[in-house]
């Protein structure tokens, strides 16, 4: 079994940053906006498609999450 290197908090938003920073990330990331109801309502036809597209926006909220400048910044 392979041991996990420990990051902080600050290392992994940054990795966040490096990876949607660029512009094929930001390209990446507003395809992401659309698939993970951004911009639309995740009420589907049954109480499982809702649950799973809320799980889609809720991915989605944690990145866009780790790319918002800190208060260190």
């Amino acid at each position: 079994m392979s041991k996990e290197k420990k990051i902080t908090e600050e290392q992994l938003q940054q990795a966040y940053q490096n990876v949607f920073g660029s512009d094929t990330g930001e390209l990446v990331l507003n395809d992401l906006r659309y698939r993970c109801f951004k911009y639309t309502t995740t009420a589907g036809l049954t109480r499982d498609h809702l649950l799973l597209n809320e799980g889609r926006r809720q991915s989605l909220l944690h990145i866009e999450s780790q790319l918002k400048p800190t208060t260190k910044e």
